[in-house]
């Protein structure tokens, strides 16, 4: 909302108008203007202003219309410099050696090491996927922490 004329300040508010400052608020906090403490007491005096006047100093001293600023996009996730990786990594290594190490004295009876090879294999790459997905969703929780919360419902 802008400056009113003394006239207009007495006037009764709409919803769509307490909604408009409401989301003038949201900008301006997600723009670093206000505090978070801030933002919610004033949210909550918009909902419950009643004149155009009272809404008109809720954003008195915030510049013109807040632009939304585009949400940060997360860091690239890299699963490989997790320790809890790496130690399974190695675990998978020592237990192939040592399966290699068994069968390679009796080499011409098949070569079994394969299936724990195999098993030891996918079992990383299960480990290495869930490792992916708990980062993401822990980056995903610190962008929501970021945010303001929405109180207009």
């Amino acid at each position: 909302m802008t400056r009113l004329p003394p006239g207009r300040r007495r006037l009764r508010a709409s919803d769509a108008e307490r909604d408009e400052v409401v989301h003038q608020l949201r900008d301006a906090s997600a723009a670093g203007r206000l505090e978070l403490s801030e933002t919610t007491e004033r949210i909550e005096r918009a909902l419950e202003s009643k004149t155009l006047g009272e809404l008109d100093d809720l954003v008195a001293d915030l510049p013109g219309e807040a632009k939304p600023l585009p949400a940060p996009s997360p860091a690239p996730v890299s699963v490989w410099r997790s320790p809890r990786l790496w130690s399974r990594a190695i675990e998978l290594v020592i237990l192939n050696a040592f399966c290699l190490a068994i069968w390679a004295p009796n080499a011409g009876h098949g070569f079994w090491p394969a299936w724990v090879l195999l098993a030891s294999a996918l079992w990383f790459v299960r480990s290495a996927t869930r490792q992916l997905e708990r980062e993401r969703r822990r980056q995903r929780r610190a962008l929501r922490r970021a945010l303001p919360p929405r109180l207009d419902r």
